[in-house]
């Protein structure tokens, strides 16, 4: 599973993981580039373990 969106900080980018990984058959949680407010990529992919 891949969640994309505009993350206020670090603390939700790692709170969309943790609610990422509790939905039934993730195996996997990546977080897809931090989207800023026009649409343009930021950070790279961050991947968590299981």
């Amino acid at each position: 599973m891949t969640v994309h969106g505009p993350f206020a900080d670090e603390a939700e980018r790692r709170l969309a993981l943790a609610l990422a990984r509790t939905v039934p058959g993730v195996r996997t949680a990546t977080l897809g580039p931090t989207l800023h407010p026009h649409g343009q990529p930021g950070q790279s992919p961050v991947e968590a373990a299981p």
